[in-house]
């Protein structure tokens, strides 16, 4: 029993070569012997104290359930819970359908609660903010710290993040944009859109922020009190271009650019006459910041993750109406659309939130971190975009909110709350 919980829990880990029906088969096992040890173990003891052989039974029992003892503790430590029993059930309902694709490989706590995560193109840095207001960039081998650096606006928390192409610099903001220089962390610019008063308190938030491909532009949206996209010239840090989109639309998910650095997308929700969202992608053009075409109803409520493949051909959204809209079954699976004819490629099961999507550098796969709101826990899903199939959920402790794959395609970095997880991605590379 000893032994095959450890395996249990090292298959769960995803660290070793245990397949799925491997894993499936001692997850049965646990659930099956588990409460048969409970019954057992206390029928032993009111048999040994009945008959006076206490002495004879009770090591046995000690043995048997100190080896079930570190077992739970094991088991906790690798799966994020409390609860083995719930989460052993849990994650037979779980989609296993193929082999694991990604592997953890480290795990490093944070002090602060980290809501966004980058990766630079060189690979070296790995830049994260959370909830207290601070930017942290990691080394992105040894996982030790680099740099702190501090917003200079006290406000809500930070959940976006981007390095420039060049991994020279690191941009974020609250209300004012701050960009740093990634080697010894000096603050080379302070950006002040036109509508912010720096010294008065707004319900002004920068919802998302990027540099693009060619490094001329940094593209900031805002929400809340005023709609506006803001087009920075990294330069000489002057306003290149503004977009305001039409009345009662609002930005939701994280600006990407198109890898050719033609178009700026961006997922939107629109209120219609019935006061519910109507969902769209927006496509600029970057030079001008000028409306080009749009995708609309790609869900049923407003969109919450986005992703551009690495071949600027599909992009990939994800809403938060993930378990039920409206009293109803969702019928809202994660979409992948074509840019170019704004048609419906694919669609991928989902059944719960989701508030980030990445895809993998060969395009073969999605990765999406998925809100289990009744497990409190982040699902990490790794979808096959060929079949349309889930092959794959990692489960870990505190609610998802980021994720990036390395320059090179081999890791992925997941904002896990507390933690800042590091993936390897050990098929199809």
């Amino acid at each position: 029993f000893f032994v095959f919980c450890f395996l249990l829990g090292i298959a769960d880990s995803g660290l070793s070569g245990i397949s799925s029906i491997d894993y499936m088969f001692f997850l049965w096992l646990y659930l099956l012997f588990y409460p048969l040890l409970i019954f057992w173990g206390i029928s032993i003891i009111f048999k040994a104290f009945r008959t006076g052989k206490s002495s004879r039974s009770i090591p046995g029992f000690v043995l048997t359930y100190g080896s079930l003892l570190l077992f739970s503790i094991i088991f906790g430590l690798v799966t994020g819970t409390d609860n083995i029993v719930l989460k052993a059930w849990y994650a037979i309902t779980m989609n296993h359908k193929g082999p694991h694709i990604v592997h953890l490989m480290k795990e490093k706590s944070s002090k602060e609660y980290i809501r966004a995560v980058a990766w630079s193109s060189d690979g070296k840095s790995i830049a994260t903010a959370g909830e207290s207001k601070q930017i942290t960039i990691w080394d992105a081998s040894t996982m030790s710290i680099r740099h702190q650096l501090k917003q200079d606006w006290s406000s809500s928390a930070v959940d976006n993040i981007t390095f420039s192409p060049d991994s020279r610099y690191v941009a974020s903001g609250l209300r004012i944009v701050n960009v740093w220089k990634v080697t010894d962390g000096t603050l080379q610019a302070t950006l002040v859109a036109p509508h912010v008063i720096p010294d008065m308190p707004q319900g002004i938030v920068i919802e998302s922020l990027h540099f693009s491909p060619n490094g001329k532009i940094l593209v900031v949206t805002y929400c809340h009190d005023k709609e506006i996209m803001i087009a920075y010239r990294t330069d000489n840090w002057q306003i290149a271009w503004s977009y305001v989109p039409q009345k009662y639309t609002y930005f939701q998910t994280p600006l990407v650019f198109t890898p050719d650095d033609n178009n700026v997308i961006i997922g939107v929700g629109e209120v219609g006459s019935n006061l519910r969202f109507l969902p769209k992608i927006l496509i600029l053009n970057t030079a001008s910041g000028k409306y080009l075409r749009s995708i609309d109803k790609i869900h049923i409520d407003k969109p919450t993750a986005l992703a551009i493949s690495s071949d600027g051909k599909w992009v990939a959204t994800g809403t938060e109406t993930g378990s039920k809209t409206n009293g109803i079954e969702n019928k809202d699976p994660v979409r992948l659309w074509n840019i170019e004819t704004g048609k419906l490629i694919k669609e991928l099961p989902v059944k719960c939130a989701v508030k980030s999507l990445a895809f993998s550098r060969n395009g073969k796969f999605l990765f999406g971190a998925k809100c289990d709101t009744h497990m409190a826990r982040l699902t990490l899903a790794v979808w096959d975009i060929e079949s349309g199939e889930l092959v794959q959920e990692v489960r870990n402790s505190y609610l998802p909110n980021s994720l990036a794959v390395s320059p090179d395609g081999k890791k992925l970095a997941a904002a896990c709350g507390y933690k800042l997880s590091i993936y390897e991605i050990t098929t199809g590379n």
